[in-house]
């Protein structure tokens, strides 16, 4: 079909007629490509229908229950159907053909087929019930379907496996279905070309009345002499009247052309967001892994002091002055790599949200007074000055968690100790807006302000080489600022520069706590001193790990304890209800939480089923958050974390033997 004008029409109306028509070419081969999918399908899921057919058939007769003659003969029959090439059913053991519609094949092996060019019975017969053949299986080839058919019948359980499966083999011809589906096809696929080339004539005129001649306006208009020279494309367009189909184009297009814009900008943003956090990543891989390394350095070197320390106190002709210094240089170094631990601890239980915080009435005060106390031998031995300033308003009293709060100040003062080499170290306490202010300056290194906003990130210290000179694993600050938070608080750095030292400042409400003063010795320590002289009695010791053994025993026995060690929980159970019917109940027993036999948790259980009421003290060396109030909850007095502190665990065992004998 010839259409005159399009010869003669701009280059700018053949390139929106031709790919036009180009479309409608694709169109249509698109249509017989969509359709011949269509009827193939189609061609494909009947023939499937009309194999299960057969195979739901051949499966109803060999239920039958009837003999093998005939059997073969209803095979043969359905065998006769003109799209029928043939069926095979065999036995699942040795592949035996037990009826064909092919009654030369009975009785014939699966290898016989295959020598006959029947490969993928072969194939597929021989395939072991333990490969998990598939109950179903198709394939098409040319104008042919192969199904195969896993069978499990009463016919074939007769026979001499009964219990194997058997097999159903079909090939159906497909050729006539083929052919019909394709008669159809081509008669509508001869309507879809007529009716394509019926729209594509009416959309070219159409296309010429709507489209062409308002974009030759538009191109007249675009050659106007009198356009302003150097306005931009957007603009220009806007200037066609906005109510008509080129209108809306040059909206469309200004539209585009701001969407474009848009999106270039997001994608300039995502594109430097992206390699932040990239920079982020690496800065924190980078940061955990120097970490590592220094940690094992942190590590390393106190276990070093230790195992060499207690292989040179093996030495039967060490001086008494010599062996009492090895001892407190493994204590010392074993306190160190308790404190390593702890840390690593907190940052888990931090962010993982399962840190308890608890809310006491302290006197931030002797705090203070406590850890300058235990850092001024520090601080003599670096010659460096440690001043606690307290200002007129430096409260006396306020609620928070003092365990938490001397973690802080003891990290910001040892910090400030630490970096310092020559100088002081101040510490000022005092009031703001109902908080304390703690504020700790030293005349130490300082820190550069390009180094200063990684300062509380965990695994990281100002600077790495800070790490091999001075030691540390650099979780200290980012852990004491999430501890204030925590208390509802705040910790910053106030101010530092190079070589002119630097002041953090810690904010931490009062809570509800009145202007008073806090005894200087609490209730505990009272107590503890009174139970020094209290004794501990009949304690019995459930632990497994002998050398626990042997040090706790030891610990008690010298506290006067009179002990008996048994090394299950089983055991303990035994030995505890044994003595309570004797009527010499222990005044104590301490149980390990994880033992053989009968873990801690089961014995405590049991003996509280069995009306025990004696104390019972927890040993364990599970220290994470929540540890103590599931043990306190599963019926256990007091709770004691492994490695156990000798005065700490005297007292509670002096205090609760005690309970148990009142009891």
């Amino acid at each position: 079909m010839s259409i005159p004008w399009i010869r003669y029409a701009p280059s700018l109306s053949r390139k929106l007629l031709l790919p036009m028509l180009g479309f409608f070419v694709v169109g249509m081969i698109s249509s017989v490509i969509i359709v011949r999918s269509v009827l193939e399908h189609d061609l494909q899921s009947r023939s499937i229908e009309r194999a299960r057919a057969l195979q739901h058939a051949i499966g109803f007769a060999a239920d039958m229950g009837g003999s093998a003659d005939a059997f073969q003969r209803f095979v043969t029959a359905m065998g006769s159907a003109t799209d029928v090439l043939s069926i095979v059913v065999v036995h699942g053991d040795k592949h035996r053909i037990l009826a064909s519609s092919r009654p030369g094949w009975i009785g014939q092996s699966i290898e016989d087929l295959h020598a006959r060019g029947m490969e993928q019975f072969h194939e597929l017969a021989t395939k072991s019930p333990e490969e998990d053949l598939a109950a179903q299986y198709y394939q098409f080839d040319d104008n042919k379907l192969q199904a195969s058919f896993a069978m499990d019948s009463a016919l074939l359980r007769t026979r001499n496996s009964p219990a194997s499966k058997g097999f159903v083999f079909l090939q159906l011809d497909t050729t006539l279905m083929s052919h019909q589906r394709m008669s159809i096809a081509a008669a509508l696929l001869g309507l879809g070309a007529l009716g394509i080339i019926t729209l594509t004539a009416f959309m070219a005129m159409l296309l010429r009345r709507k489209v062409i001649l308002p974009i030759q306006g538009l191109v007249d208009w675009s050659r106007d002499p009198d356009r302003e020279q150097g306005k931009p494309a957007d603009t220009r367009l806007a200037a066609i009247d906005p109510e008509d189909e080129i209108g809306a184009l040059s909206f469309s297009l200004q539209s585009m052309l701001q969407s474009r814009k848009e999106k270039t900008e997001h994608l300039q943003r995502t594109s430097i967001e992206l390699e932040k956090a990239r920079a982020k990543a690496e800065s924190a891989n980078s940061a955990k892994s120097a970490f590592l390394t220094n940690m094992s350095h942190e590590i390393r070197t106190p276990m070093t002091a230790i195992l060499g320390y207690a292989d040179l106190l093996q030495d039967p002709e060490l001086a008494s002055e010599d062996r009492n210094d090895y001892v407190e240089t493994i204590v010392r170094n074993g306190r160190h790599l308790m404190t390593l631990l702890d840390e690593l601890l907190d940052l888990s239980k931090i962010e993982s949200g399962k840190l308890s915080i608890e809310s006491i009435l302290i006197d931030p005060q002797e705090i203070l007074e406590d850890i300058k106390r235990l850092m001024s031998a520090r601080a003599r031995e670096r010659d460096i000055e440690l001043d606690l300033q307290l200002e007129s308003n430096s409260p006396r009293a306020m609620e928070t968690d003092p365990l938490r709060l001397r973690q802080i100040l003891a990290n910001l003062i040892g910090n400030a100790i630490k970096f310092t080499e020559r100088g002081g170290v101040r510490v000022r306490l005092g009031k703001k807006s109902g908080h304390i202010l703690v504020e700790v300056e030293d005349d130490g290194i300082g820190i550069s302000p390009e180094k200063q906003e990684k300062l509380f990130e965990p695994f990281a210290q100002a600077d790495e080489s800070m790490s091999r000179r001075f030691g540390g694993t650099g979780l200290g600050l980012a852990i004491s600022r999430r501890l204030a938070e925590l208390l509802g608080g705040k910790l910053h750095l106030k101010r530092s520069a190079p070589s002119e030292g630097s002041c953090f400042a810690l904010e931490l409400p009062m809570g509800t706590a009145e202007q008073s003063v806090v005894p200087k010795q609490s209730p505990l320590h009272r107590s503890e001193s009174q139970e020094l002289e209290q004794p501990i009695g009949r304690v019995l010791l459930a632990e497994d790990g002998i050398d626990n053994q042997k040090l706790i025993s030891r610990i008690l026995q010298k506290a006067g304890a009179e002990l008996t060690v048994v090394d299950n929980g089983r055991k303990a159970v035994d030995a505890a209800l044994e003595a309570r019917e004797q009527g010499r109940a222990f005044d104590l027993i301490l149980m390990d939480m994880q033992m053989p036999v009968l873990d801690g948790m089961g014995a405590v259980s049991e003996l509280r089923q069995q009306q025990y009421l004696g104390p019972i003290v927890a040993l364990t060396a599970n220290a994470m958050s929540g540890d103590r109030a599931r043990y306190i909850e599963g019926g256990c007095d007091g709770y004691e974390p492994k490695p156990i502190e000798r005065k700490k665990f005297l007292a509670t065992c002096r205090s609760l033997s005690q309970a148990g004998r009142q009891a």
